[in-house]
């Protein structure tokens, strides 16, 4: 006997039931189940939402994570990272292969994109417990004040594009989730000091912005089966450094068999073709 297959009418669904209702049965048809839903029902809820007004069934779609087990959902990658160019291909091997990866490059090579992809991976593999976060707090020319808010919403602005990467290689819905759990953790660099990271893939984005003191605190913090990213851009720096910018003072300092050292380069450059024209052509700012 052929399976029929529901089809679903947005305007009647509005009619016949509050909006709590349709994201109940959004939800039903979203989360797994002794019985489950099949794929047209879940394209047909997918559609009548869309053709009603936009994209809100990717909200009814994230509280279908609501109640999941995040080890049933943590091995679902939407893709993987895939290095595009020789340096980024160097880049990708000594964070696969050294305990400590510097790397300096200019905007759009993939510095913050690729470590977030191999870090998101690797705790997803279950190679570490939790992936951290961090980078200084400064603003790009001007003050923006006193942010509203606890400690996440003074960070989460400045955090955004770490988050925007790693949105790229796993659902939004089970980012918040493995946020909400500790998997993975917003860590302001001013508030380090003291704590030690086991087995966690750690990630220090514009770097360029700290100071010698932050460098030296963040990669001491580097706890057993731990594995460290630091990257930032020297030709972009927010602050006015007396000497050396600390990256390239941690750079000259640090010589060690497990610390790998990549630059990247205009050539790099993976964003919007006038990127590097840009780039080229900007270089007294």
């Amino acid at each position: 006997m052929k399976k029929r297959h529901r089809k679903f009418d947005i305007k009647k669904i509005h009619e016949d039931h509050p909006s709590e209702d349709n994201v109940a049965e959004g939800k039903n048809i979203m989360k797994p189940s002794k019985r489950s839903r099949s794929k047209r029902d879940l394209k047909n809820w997918q559609e009548a939402l869309i053709q009603e007004g936009g994209e809100d069934w990717k909200a009814v779609r994230d509280k279908g994570f609501e109640g999941s087990k995040p080890e049933e959902a943590k091995r679902e990658l939407i893709k993987h990272i895939r290095p595009k160019t020789a340096n980024q291909q160097q880049y990708f091997n000594c964070i696969d292969a050294c305990s400590l990866t510097l790397c300096t490059g200019p905007a759009g090579t993939g510095k913050t994109y690729m470590a977030c992809g191999i870090a998101i991976e690797k705790l997803m593999a279950n190679k570490f417990r939790k992936i951290v976060l961090t980078r200084p707090i400064v603003e790009c020319g001007s003050n923006l004040g006193i942010l509203p808010g606890g400690i996440a919403e003074k960070t989460d602005p400045y955090m955004a594009p770490m988050f925007d990467s790693l949105g790229d290689f796993i659902d939004r819905g089970l980012l918040t989730k493995f946020k909400e759990q500790g998997l993975i953790e917003v860590c302001p660099l001013e508030t380090m000091r003291g704590r030690s990271f086991n087995e966690t893939f750690m990630i220090l984005d514009e770097a360029q912005n700290a100071t010698r003191k932050q460098i030296k605190m963040f990669l001491t913090r580097i706890g057993i089966d731990s594995k460290v990213v630091v990257c930032g851009d020297v030709t972009q720096s927010d602050l006015k450094h007396e000497d050396k910018n600390p990256l390239l003072w941690a750079w000259d300092s640090l010589s060690h068999p497990d610390i790998a050292k990549v630059t990247l380069e205009a050539s790099d450059v993976q964003r919007h073709g006038l990127v590097r024209y840009i780039l080229e052509n900007l270089k007294d700012a």
